[in-house]
């Protein structure tokens, strides 16, 4: 996508985001961006504290939203540079420094604040969190979001605020795009090894000559070093999957901190090291020894928290310098961009089997997500009264796969025209849409208030059991649950954006504890199930319901803001705990049976329509399978059967089933649907054993 292109579906991305979450331009552009820095693993999650003024001291203050990392004690200020016209212009020094004071001043004057702002606001919240953790926090990064058209290339403000480092960054359209069109699997990360060492690291040659996907290296890598880059990179340092392994369960290992700090000198024999993939490196001999001189597009693939743990001892409680304490490094570099995004999830993987990152932290590249994007191409909405045609609700399965698609019909106006109307902007659907939706009606409305990023992996790990196990449940019925879910949570939106009680706080923590207990009366109270049917059927929901939903939500705003001396003083910290959420379906007690009863069903009932599309899905993927194998065509399979002979990855049933499909047209003989779906698994192991798809 080009600048131009890219620039208006920038700006379309924001009014769309504004217009269905019934925010200002600023307020869409703050989520918008800080979704994709933390994707690009810049912040782990984020808060919003919108405030801008003065105080007694006449000093402007300016925050749009923050957030701390835990692990790293870093403080994250995050302000706007936002033009509500979208012009474009070049953000200066001068410009980043105002930003800079802006977001500071809030930290100087935190006690002022807490002084003057309404204890319901978010600013005041953060001021409040601020007075009791300011000794806590090591260091504060400002990270500007910015509408310019600036260079990624800036120079560097750093300096030094009551004995903390101070440092910004600044993410601008241009730089927005370059993360956007980069691989997926590209970490963009560059790093001169010379500045941290004499030399780089010492490194062994470890490829075969032969062999031309990949170069592999075993290095040796100070402890030290890994603990500086681990503080000046952070999370970016580490694969995506890893990285939100870490995020969700910790980061330090007893036993490898034990051994930093006991016996140093045994850590090398002791841990198993590191593997990382690289998309280019630069190397140079010193004293006839290969040494690494510089990283670009660096991740570590596994070993994340052993990584975490040498950063934690030396920086965080600085227990130890680390001298002496050497960690093995196994790097695979993937100069072709196009390998690299087949060849690096798959190496990221294999990494790791044996350890704790299991199927579930990649579930980003499961079939699971190919199945949701499936049923939404198949399902079209009913057509509604007015309309000639129903629609369709689009799974964006890789973010900017919608503007992608619009950009594809650049030449036919009339089919980009026909695509808009028939898959609304307005019905698209994110993963992270997707993980907060699902948890919302499975009662987890604490797991979706502590941020896209950890509530998906908190629904990936429990989709990963359900698709191992009965993946025919991700069939048309659960697409329809997804999509009516949707449907309430947008209308509650509104109700509570238009509601006298509503103050400008906590609505995304209201809706989904509102969706939650809509379920939970439904489930536990009603003892029936939701017809989803019915709101399927119109896409909305009656006036009756609308008006159940504004009582639902009125009394979890009173619930969950409620002081109570157990309670942690910050709303949004609260709402993340499960405690919230049992204390929530104690202490309210609505009857909804007035409100609810044309919309029950019972269990049995949706069992029964469960069980029908289960049916309808297994169906519908034997006979894909089956397509599959044959659009794949005899010379494809006869490939796989010489690359599986050639390294003997094929055991004699193996053998057999891809020798039927390498003789599918001199046979005529077409495997079976049972066949088929083990041909295809074949085929998936004998990827994992190298077999590149596109060289063929």
């Amino acid at each position: 996508m080009d600048r131009l292109d890219f620039r208006d579906s920038f700006i379309n991305e924001i009014k769309s985001y504004s217009i269905s979450n019934m925010c200002s331009d600023r307020e869409a552009f703050f989520e918008y961006g800080c979704s994709l820095i933390a994707e690009a693993g810049e912040i782990l999650d984020y808060n919003a504290c919108f405030f801008e003024g003065r105080v007694e001291n006449k000093t402007n203050v300016v925050l749009d939203g923050y957030y701390f990392d835990k692990f790293t004690k870093e403080l994250n200020l995050i302000i706007l540079d936002f033009d509500p016209e979208f012009k474009e212009h070049k953000i200066g020094i001068p410009q980043i420094r105002r930003l800079i004071q802006g977001a500071m001043s809030f930290i100087d004057n935190r006690e002022l604040l807490l002084n003057h702002l309404d204890e319901s606001t978010l600013a005041f919240q953060f001021a409040d969190w601020l007075k009791y953790m300011w000794d806590v926090i090591k260091k504060i990064r400002v990270v500007i979001l910015s509408t310019e058209k600036a260079s990624t290339r800036r120079k560097t403000i750093k300096f030094d605020h009551d004995g903390r480092d101070v440092y910004y960054n600044l993410w601008g359209v241009e730089r927005f795009r370059e993360l956007i069109n980069r691989p997926a699997n590209s970490g963009s990360i560059e790093i001169n090894l010379m500045e941290y060492t004499d030399n780089g690291i010492p490194a062994l040659y470890a490829s075969d000559t032969k062999v031309k996907d990949y170069e592999s290296y075993l290095a040796v890598v100070p402890g030290s070093l890994l603990a500086d880059l681990y503080d000046d990179y952070g999370a970016k340092l580490l694969e995506g999957n890893v990285r939100s392994f870490l995020s969700y369960r910790g980061n330090v290992n007893k036993a490898i901190r034990a051994t930093l700090i006991g016996t140093p000198h045994m850590f090398f024999a002791f841990n198993n090291g590191i593997a990382a993939t690289a998309g280019d490196i630069e190397s140079h001999i010193v004293n006839g020894e290969l040494y690494i001189k510089s990283f670009v597009d660096f991740q570590i693939v596994n070993g994340g928290q052993t990584t975490a743990s040498i950063f934690n001892v030396k920086h965080v409680r600085k227990e130890a310098d680390l001298l002496g304490v050497y960690v093995p490094m196994k790097l695979n570099v993937v100069k072709d961009k196009k390998k690299a995004e087949k060849l690096i999830p798959i190496i990221a993987e294999t990494a790791n089997t044996q350890n704790k990152v299991n199927k579930a932290d990649f579930f980003a590249n499961s079939g699971f997500h190919r199945r949701i994007e499936q049923l939404s191409l198949l399902l079209t909405s009913p057509t509604l009264a007015g309309q000639q045609f129903g629609t369709k609700w689009f799974y964006e399965r890789a973010r900017g796969s919608y503007e992608a698609k619009l950009i594809s019909f650049k030449t036919s106006n009339a089919k980009r025209e026909h695509f808009k109307a028939t898959h609304p902007k307005n019905q698209r659907i994110t993963k992270t849409d997707l993980a907060k939706y699902y948890n919302s009606f499975s009662l987890k409305p604490f797991h979706v208030s502590k941020g896209a990023q950890r509530n998906f992996i908190e629904f990936a790990s429990q989709m990963d059991k359900i698709w191992r196990t009965s993946e025919s449940k991700i069939n048309d019925e659960f697409f329809k649950k997804i999509v009516v879910t949707r449907i309430i949570f947008k209308c509650l939106e509104k109700i509570i954006s238009n509601a006298d009680w509503y103050q400008n706080a906590f609505r995304a923590n209201i809706v989904t504890y509102s969706i939650s207990y809509l379920f939970y009366y439904i489930k536990e109270v009603a003892g029936k199930t939701l017809n989803t049917d019915i709101i399927w059927q119109y896409q909305s929901v009656s006036n009756e319901f609308e008006e159940m939903l504004s009582s639902i939500a009125f009394n979890v705003f009173v619930e969950i803001t409620r002081e109570e001396t157990h309670r942690t003083r910050n709303v949004t910290e609260w709402a993340k705990k499960e405690e919230c959420w049992k204390e929530l379906v104690q202490n309210v007690n609505l009857d909804l049976s007035p409100y609810l009863d044309d919309y029950l069903i019972s269990q049995v009932e949706t069992e029964e329509k469960n069980k029908k599309a289960s049916k309808k899905i297994r169906e519908v993927e034997r006979i894909n399978n089956q397509i599959q194998v044959v659009e794949l065509g005899d010379s494809f399979w006869k490939k796989v059967l010489d690359y599986g002979e050639r390294n003997k990855t094929l055991t004699s049933k193996d053998h057999s089933l891809i020798k039927i499909a390498s003789q599918m047209t001199s046979t005529g003989r077409i495997p079976s649907e049972s066949q088929s779906k083990l041909i295809l698994g074949i085929l998936e192991n004998i990827k994992m054993e190298g077999f590149v798809l596109d060289e063929y």
